[in-house]
């Protein structure tokens, strides 16, 4: 599949030619960025550098002090690019940034448009459209895939009175790599631009200050179907963090369905583990339950964050020796941590309040998702429920929670779990970060943390896990070895996200 390709010319300030074969897909500006609520989608003399490997186009955005730098990477020889933005603020007077899309199109209306909502227990639920109406994908809900999953397809050709048929077959995929607020808009006729979501987001770039965007990933191929085998081909070999262990595929046992945090204590667990020998299952995971107060009837939601803490109603003899107990059965220890998390009565949240997320002007969730954060306060609607990653603060308890925990126990699975519903992040300005970039630099803090920890404990795996499959993109893929797709327990439905997860993820 070398059939499509990239080029750029410098005409009209900066193109980018997208075909397959001999056929032109799009020839367009390849980003749009607003500044000062201005967009712009034009360079001043662009340069224009690079092979069918690596393109890049960079030089001063038309009527502003910003200079761009705009690229698209090859992925591992598949016909698959990531596109990236930098922008550097080269004036004498601040400016704000209020979007920043790596990718534009201009596809025409001669196309199919496919993508999936996304909801608890209802992931990968297809909707289907063309190019001739208004199409908007999107996050409002702070976390990836709750609303609707970050991937768009397109495609042509075929017979019959469907958009397309008759013109040559091809197809595109969009998949931004970001996890939190993202968006596609595909617009009647066929501008498309991806990207960072601009609801609620903006950054202040003083003179000399930069900001790099999420990047966006296209496909380009002649069938949706070949566009999937090309993406995973290339995700599987040069995206996702990979060891013996996690290629090796082990089976995992979690106790959370038969147990939950009411019934899990530390004899259950040992039980379970030699049973999990006998079956030929090789890891056998403890998930929520095992911190907090020494209560067996606490209530989890309630405690998150207070990892230091062991429930020893549940676990008298300690982590310690929880992860000795699965190691004498014969099996793996794996542990459960929704480490960004922060329940409204934490001893974490009292003991360090610099560390958490706050929306300051106690702004109410965007309704077009229903809020899944449990264990808020109604006495003080600021709290979001999660530690912001973009202090330093943040970083450092996360960090260091989910390292304590794998050494404690010798974990070699960690679930990382997030029922957390973010919205646009937090606006506190003593962070690190300005009002409206919170959310941004929290999953850029989440994502150099993940790397730490694979760094410091680099025979673990990471599995990525939020209220089941809400937190899926290429993003969190940069920096975890898996991705838990969904809670719901029935054929049907694990073969419907196994269908979906399919045209965004290799199965290794």
């Amino acid at each position: 599949m070398t059939d499509a390709t990239l080029r750029a010319r410098p005409d009209d300030g900066g193109r980018l030619i997208v075909a397959l074969a001999d056929t032109i897909l799009s020839d367009a500006s390849p980003l749009l960025v607003e500044v000062d609520r201005r967009p712009v989608d034009r360079w001043v003399a662009p340069r224009i550098a690079g092979d069918a490997e690596h393109l890049t186009i960079d030089g001063v955005l038309e009527g502003t002090s910003l200079h761009a730098a705009w690229s698209a990477r090859r992925i591992a020889g598949q016909p698959v690019w990531e596109f990236a933005l930098t922008l550097r603020h080269d004036g004498e007077h601040p400016v704000t940034i209020t979007r920043m899309d790596p990718l534009a199109l201009d596809a025409g209306p001669a196309w199919r448009t496919h993508g999936f909502h996304s909801a608890w227990g209802d992931e990968f639920r297809p909707l289907h459209g063309h190019a001739g109406h208004h199409l908007v994908l999107e996050s409002r809900s702070g976390r990836s895939s709750h609303g609707q999953i970050p991937w768009l397809g397109l495609e042509r050709g075929g017979t019959g009175a469907q958009p397309g048929a008759g013109e040559p077959p091809a197809a595109l995929t969009i998949a931004p790599a970001y996890s939190g607020n993202w968006h596609i808009h595909a617009m009647a006729g066929g501008r498309i631009t991806a990207g960072i979501s601009p609801w609620q987001f903006f950054v202040e770039l003083a003179p000399g200050e930069a900001v790099t965007a999420p990047s966006v990933v296209l496909t380009v191929a002649a069938s949706l179907d070949a566009a999937a085998v090309a993406l995973q081909r290339a995700i599987a070999a040069d995206w996702l963090p990979r060891t013996p262990f996690t290629d090796a595929l082990p089976v995992e046992w979690n106790h959370w369905w038969p147990y939950e945090d009411q019934e899990v204590d530390e004899h259950v667990i040992a039980d379970n583990a030699r049973i999990a020998q006998l079956l030929g299952i090789e890891v056998a995971t403890v998930d929520a339950g095992w911190f907090g107060a020494a209560d067996p009837t606490s209530y989890w939601q309630e405690q998150r964050g207070d990892w230091s803490s062991v429930n020893t109603a549940r676990f008298p003899s300690g982590l310690a020796a929880l992860g000795q107990s699965i190691r004498d059965a014969g099996v793996l220890p794996g542990m459960w941590i929704e480490a960004e998390a922060v329940g409204a009565n934490s001893l974490l949240r009292a003991a360090h309040p610099e560390a958490m997320a706050h929306s300051v002007e106690g702004r109410r969730a965007d309704p077009s998702y229903r809020v899944q954060t449990e264990s808020l306060d109604s006495a003080d609607p600021t709290f979001l429920g999660y530690v912001c990653l973009g202090s330093p603060a943040g970083r450092a308890h996360v960090l260091e929670s989910m390292s304590t925990l794998i050494t404690t126990t010798g974990a070699r699975w960690i679930k990382l779990d997030f029922n957390i519903d973010p919205d646009a992040g937090c606006t506190r300005t003593d962070h690190g970060h300005g009002a409206g970039d919170g959310l941004l630099r929290h999953y850029e803090g989440l994502y150099a943390v993940l790397d730490e920890v694979r760094a410091r404990h680099p025979e673990i795996m990471l599995e990525s896990c939020s209220s089941g499959g809400l937190r899926i993109d290429l993003g969190l893929a940069r920096h975890v070895h898996g991705f838990f797709l969904s809670d719901p327990d029935y054929t049907e439905h694990h073969l419907q996200v196994l269908w979906g997860v399919r045209h965004l993820l290799p199965p290794i």
